[in-house]
């Protein structure tokens, strides 16, 4: 019997993002479908391998939207300004505290993704409508639903707090552990050979495609995410989903 929770949630793409200048080969997709109560991953694939992209940043992240003007001229300028106004401080988001996750947005290992993510993939989307970004948007009939979610912080809920990148018997032993505890919860197993590439990657990049599929997916399957959120910090600042 489906459970009526997640009738509404038909494909979800899980994005592991990066700003890096080869974002191409970091950035992975992770893409399945609603199987009952729970989610099947079809594929896993680089951002280098669709249509009109590239392993190089610019090229890659246009591959998904059309480039705009910045506010700020580049991701230094955008993390000193953040500085600037926190007095040197790095600050955390509210819901950056109360998800756990690792980093400040402006973090020095952060703040590049932060700052194309933003500038490349989200307001573009914004400005033309194309999906309705949640919490600080309502939700839109058959419009896409984005959310922002962490990985590291949904591991973590899960009890997977062990390091998984990297080589070796006992990193590739982790990643293996990982996924047996993803389709405990609502993954439907991966075929053999998705299973292979995401224990074989030793970067932990297509692992965490899943991870963010999945845990996308239990989140919009939640009918209090299409609901504004109870927290004018949230409505402004946005929600990570765990």
């Amino acid at each position: 019997m489906v459970n009526r929770r997640w009738q509404s949630v038909r494909t979800v793409h899980g994005v592991d993002f990066s700003g890096a200048s080869d974002a191409g080969r970091k950035i992975w997709i992770a893409s399945g479908v609603a199987a009952g109560s729970g989610l099947r991953v079809e594929t896993c694939r680089r951002a280098e391998a669709l249509p009109d992209s590239d392993r190089q940043r610019d090229r890659c992240v246009d591959g998904f939207v059309r480039s705009f003007s910045a506010r700020y001229a580049s991701p230094q300028a955008f993390r000193e300004a953040c500085r600037a106004a926190a007095g040197g401080a790095e600050l955390k988001r509210v819901t950056d505290v109360e998800s756990r996750t690792p980093f400040s947005p402006y973090n020095l290992r952060l703040y590049r993704q932060a700052y194309f993510g933003t500038r490349d993939l989200l307001a573009p989307q914004v400005r033309e409508g194309a999906v309705s970004v949640l919490p600080m948007q309502r939700p839109e009939p058959g419009r896409p639903r984005l959310i922002e979610v962490c990985p590291a912080s949904t591991l973590r809920r899960l009890g997977c707090r062990g390091p998984y990148k990297g080589r070796g018997t006992t990193r590739r032993q982790a990643r293996e552990a990982i996924l047996a505890r993803l389709e405990e919860e609502s993954l439907t197993p991966l075929a053999p050979e998705l299973r292979r590439e995401a224990v074989r990657d030793v970067e932990g990049d297509v692992l965490d495609s899943v991870v963010a599929a999945l845990a996308a997916f239990r989140a919009l399957g939640d009918p209090a995410v299409l609901h504004p959120p109870p927290s004018e910090a949230c409505a402004q600042e946005g929600y990570v989903h765990v």
